[in-house]
């Protein structure tokens, strides 16, 4: 964890991430995996997170995560709504769900379930789950209720999920079906998640209701809205175990460095590459701090103001960083990262990115994000693969969630004639995918490489 608040705040939000993997690991173990990838939480103080991040109203966090990286972002004042550690939880779900899924995972259950274990908090020696967040408690007992075929249907480009009008609704009963199932009725559980695994079968919202409810579907929703009336709802309760106070590390950074990194994240969760730029560019005046550069490097080139990207290639070359390595390495290839061809330029770019990107594996052969990358550099420069595909192979199997890996070492296979090995790969990819349109372009991906097998075979 990094940021400008308070290290009050720092342990605060430390303490519940503690007490949150501890309830995950008695109640959800299934949610409790560890991976090679450790999470970056950056908590900011409003006026940072608003001048930073210019979120939309409500806007009280950002998330980017896929199987090499997480970032999340988010604002740290308590406002008496939502705190830091409530949306710091919130958004480590999102990541663990995901992470531990083997089925697309409904928008509903992904946010209800996000809101459920968000509500883990420290009091004494006492562990709680479930107290109502007071914003979805208000929700359920004062706005219009959506019917429960509408909440199951929604997706992420509907507009109940990010309108100003429909949302709050639609987050607040995907809360109180989780909290219904978990804490008050646990009798509706295995019905709840047979709805939850409903949206791999592609059923309508309709069918899933009734094939995971059967009958009882309308004496549940009785149940249900009548527990949203209720003026007290209950809650977990769990003995407090010994957790080590020091398993989070807090300390001090300067300024600079902390800015740096907060560019990194915007750049990762596509916040404005404008925004970017301008946070980033008076922290290239200090010549000592190669990331800003770096990422400046990379920022310009979204915005095609590649020229004015400072020069990187010389000053990488003394880096012993495997993050700092990485970053160069992107910002060498960035004028080239989607261009075709073997210009002369993109030739000598690839072979310096090249250089970084394998430092960065051997200083940390965990860092996922230097693999991905360096794929880009045997597009561009058409030479063998083959030690590299070994190098990926083994990525693949210390991480084996990670989709984009398994997508990059497919499309080696495929380029070495590999095809049924390159099947392979995909349809894990798919079967490891938990969003549907993700699952839909690598079904794309597979039918292209079946296709080429066929004409192999023919």
């Amino acid at each position: 964890m990094i940021g400008n608040v308070s290290e009050r705040t720092f342990r605060r939000v430390a303490t519940s991430i503690n007490a949150y993997k501890y309830i995950l690991k008695l109640s959800i173990p299934a949610l409790d995996i560890t991976t090679p990838v450790r999470p970056r939480v950056l908590l900011l103080k409003r006026a940072s997170f608003e001048k930073y991040l210019q979120p939309r109203e409500n806007i009280r966090g950002f998330v980017f995560s896929t199987g090499i990286e997480i970032d999340i972002v988010i604002d740290a004042t308590d406002d008496g709504m939502a705190s830091a550690t409530q949306i710091a939880l919130h958004e480590l779900t999102h990541y663990y769900l995901h992470n531990a899924a083997n089925f697309v995972v409904p928008v509903w259950y992904d946010e209800g379930l996000a809101d459920f274990l968000s509500t883990i908090d420290v009091d004494g020696n006492i562990l709680t789950m479930g107290k109502p967040p007071l914003s979805r408690w208000y929700s359920v007992q004062h706005l219009s209720w959506m019917p429960i075929a509408a909440v199951v249907g929604v997706r992420h480009g509907s507009p109940e999920y990010s309108s100003h009008k429909g949302a709050p609704s639609f987050y607040a009963e995907s809360w109180l079906m989780l909290h219904f199932a978990n804490i008050s009725a646990k009798k509706w559980l295995p019905a709840t998640l047979n709805l939850v695994r409903s949206a791999d079968a592609g059923l309508s919202p309709s069918e899933a209701i009734q094939k995971a409810f059967k009958n009882e579907f309308a004496d549940y929703e009785r149940q249900l809205r009548s527990y949203s009336r209720e003026t007290q709802m209950s809650y977990a309760r769990f003995e407090r175990p010994r957790i080590a106070s020091d398993s989070v590390a807090v300390e001090q950074i300067p300024e600079p460095t902390g800015l740096t990194e907060l560019a990194l994240a915007m750049q990762r969760t596509h916040r404005d590459p404008a925004s970017i730029e301008k946070l980033l560019t008076p922290l290239t005046a200090d010549p000592d701090n190669l990331r800003a550069a770096a990422a400046l490097a990379i920022t310009l080139n979204m915005t095609d103001h590649e020229s004015q990207a400072p020069p990187i290639a010389e000053r990488c070359r003394a880096t012993d960083d495997a993050e700092t390595a990485t970053l160069c390495g992107r910002a060498i290839l960035a004028p080239f990262a989607h261009a075709g061809g073997q210009q002369a330029d993109a030739l000598r770019a690839a072979q310096g990115a090249r250089v970084m990107f394998e430092r960065a594996i051997r200083l940390d052969p965990n860092r996922f994000d230097a693999f991905h990358a360096n794929v880009r550099t045997y597009q561009i420069l058409e030479d063998s693969a083959a030690a590299f595909t070994s190098l990926l192979e083994a990525a693949v199997r210390k991480n084996p969630r990670a989709v984009e890996l398994r997508v990059d070492l497919a499309g080696f296979y495929s380029r070495s004639g590999r095809h049924a090995a390159a099947r392979a790969e995909l349809e894990r990819a798919v079967l490891d995918s938990t969003e549907v349109e993700i699952r839909d372009s690598l079904m794309r991906l597979l039918r292209d490489v079946e296709n080429a097998e066929a004409a192999v075979e023919q």
